[in-house]
């Protein structure tokens, strides 16, 4: 049975200006490409990236980004079995140089939190011809907000083991002092193993700047933002369990518990008043436990939700012991 090429071959093709297309292996010669443009295929017409050197990397394809920034699968000049996640800022626009600076900070942040086995891993940052990069573990699987669409709904043992996971992870950020700050199934891999891995750690900031009043513009997004935020308060380990319990139930329900273009399209103040008066609903086929633990942890005021993540993390490890214990139980009778 035929075989591709290995990345050690593919890496030797880029040195002697041959990149293949990954579709119907037609050789392309690399004269005439600038870095990162993007090309098509003269065979398949399928659109490719120019594989592109980046200090010791080879970025052969887009994985996805945005306006904050673009991430690429690579290859490593020396480790040539393993595939990293590089991202850089965008390559047009006005704001590169911020851009830059906040990827800088970024990564000089999520280096301290690797090691946590819910946390993707930084590998190295710095700067390469003016472009700053990061490079991190390439995380082989989907986003939890991929699983959701995929499935409808998350069963409340897989629910509980990714929320109990994702609260380890935010522990382990905040016995740091610092708060992650933007919890949303966006930022969260499902690997192959079934592991939940946050990743993004652009809008993270110390605890003792989060809990002032920071007067800023709102940039995650509405649909997990805490009302205090939204308000202009300051915010403290509380402001992640409510964004944690808005992604609790959007896997139970299979959908956010506010429309996004109803977030998107209320004022800051009226969003706010909103959430006074609403009860969390949604939940007819949830367990009364788990719709009281959700209710509690979406609360309005920071004071009536769960205190600690500790606390939290506890409680839902408890009711997942007892469910796939009760699970088990079933299977046996």
């Amino acid at each position: 049975m035929a075989t591709g090429p290995t990345p050690a071959e593919i890496i030797d093709n880029f040195h002697n200006g041959i990149f293949e297309c990954p579709y119907c292996e037609l050789a392309m010669s690399l004269q005439h490409t600038h870095p990162l443009q993007m090309v098509s295929c003269p065979d398949c017409g399928n659109v490719l990236l120019v594989p592109t050197p980046v200090a010791e990397f080879w970025l052969f394809q887009v994985v996805g980004g945005g306006g904050m920034g673009v991430v690429y699968k690579a290859f490593h000049e020396i480790h040539r079995r393993s595939i990293y996640a590089i991202k850089l800022v965008p390559q047009r626009g006005k704001n590169r140089r911020r851009l830059s600076h906040s990827l800088q900070r970024e990564a000089q942040m999520a280096t301290r939190f690797s090691g946590h086995p819910n946390i993707a891993n930084v590998v190295c940052h710095g700067w390469h011809q003016d472009e700053f990069y990061m490079a991190s573990e390439y995380i082989r699987g989907e986003t939890l907000t991929k699983r959701i669409e995929r499935r409808g709904r998350l069963d409340e043992i897989e629910a509980l083991t990714i929320a109990a996971d994702l609260v380890s992870a935010i522990r382990h950020i905040h016995s740091l002092n610092y708060l992650f700050r933007d919890v949303k199934p966006d930022n969260v891999m499902i690997n192959e193993q079934g592991l939940p891995m946050l990743f993004d750690f652009g809008l993270c900031i110390p605890c003792f700047v989060a809990a002032r009043d920071l007067g800023e513009v709102i940039e995650a997004s509405p649909v997990y933002v805490p009302p205090e935020r939204l308000m202009g308060d300051g915010e403290g380990i509380q402001a992640e369990i409510y964004s944690l319990g808005m992604v609790l139930y959007q896997m139970l329900v299979g959908t956010t518990y506010f429309a996004a273009r109803e977030a998107n399209s209320l004022l800051r103040q009226h969003v706010s008043e909103f959430r006074l008066h609403r009860s969390v609903t949604g939940l007819d086929s949830v367990s009364p436990d788990l719709v009281e633990l959700i209710t509690s942890m979406v609360c309005r005021e920071p004071d009536d939700r769960p205190q600690s993540a500790e606390g939290l993390e506890q409680t839902l490890r408890e009711m997942l012991a007892q469910r796939v214990l009760a699970q088990q139980e079933e299977t046996a009778g």
